[in-house]
């Protein structure tokens, strides 16, 4: 089965949705990479924003000349953060300026991995999502992909759309490669987009096992949540950068489980 480009359900669906949602009506976007180096592996994700007509400026995290706002003016509209390991950021911007642009009204999405900084992750924490611990990543024994023959547990097929995920294309599976998330259940704010199959788990495999009850697992685990703030800014929070990138954009794979195409 060849699977749709995980991506373009993102960019359709919640991602989308997400950005345009924005009371401001702007189309300016910030995108800040780990490395502006980093442009060429998300090349086809910016391209289909700039198809949308969205204004789009990409900055590595740490140069010196980014400001979010000017005095009383906002510079950008929307914020990518593709930083997953920045403890630190350039120019004006830390967890407080994050968060007073949500606050204004101004949307952000958010891509994390499994060595996501203690910084991001106070982030994510900041507006209702929890992350495993560093170096953690989501494996499926069962619901995997195999590429060029192999099979990758980390690798995660799922179909698990929830009530909340509004415009993601429900016809195929979406691909996951990244750190395991949770959000309170009993949330009015924040909810889970795309959740893990039931066989899935997220686990430190460096680290010491778990202790009983600790394990992020099946239904409790989230790969994409979405907080709407009360003022209906919007904040995507993706476990895996990897969603975003060329070379899952339109992946061909291999369930590893059974080997069916």
């Amino acid at each position: 089965m060849k699977l749709i480009g995980l991506i373009c359900a993102l960019t359709a669906g919640v991602l989308v949705a997400s950005i345009t949602a924005t009371p401001l009506g702007g189309k300016r976007v910030l995108v800040l990479l780990q490395s502006e180096a980093d442009r060429d592996n998300y090349s086809q994700f910016l391209d289909s924003l700039a198809q949308l007509n969205f204004d789009i400026t990409v900055r590595g995290h740490k140069d010196k000349g980014i400001k979010l706002k000017e005095y009383d003016h906002w510079n950008y509209d929307h914020l990518i953060l593709f930083a997953p390991k920045a403890e630190s950021f350039g120019g004006s911007i830390d967890v407080p300026a994050l968060l007073d642009f949500v606050d204004s009204g101004r949307n952000v999405i958010f891509g994390a991995s499994s060595d996501v900084s203690d910084t991001m992750r106070g982030f994510a924490a900041e507006v209702g999502v929890d992350m495993d611990e560093k170096g953690s990543k989501v494996f499926d024994h069962f619901n995997h992909a195999s590429i060029d023959g192999r099979a990758d547990h980390t690798l995660v097929i799922s179909t698990e759309y929830t009530a909340s995920s509004a415009g993601i294309p429900t016809q195929g599976p979406i691909l996951y490669r990244g750190v395991g998330c949770s959000v309170a259940p009993d949330s009015e704010l924040v909810a889970v987009a795309l959740g893990a199959p039931t066989t899935a788990y997220s686990f430190n495999p460096r680290g010491p096992p778990p202790e009983a009850g600790e394990l992020m697992a099946g239904s409790g685990l989230a790969l994409v949540a979405l907080v709407q703030a009360r003022n209906n800014a919007r904040v995507l929070v993706s476990g895996s950068m990897d969603l975003f990138t060329n070379q899952l954009f339109n992946a061909q794979v291999v369930r590893g489980s059974d080997g069916a195409a």
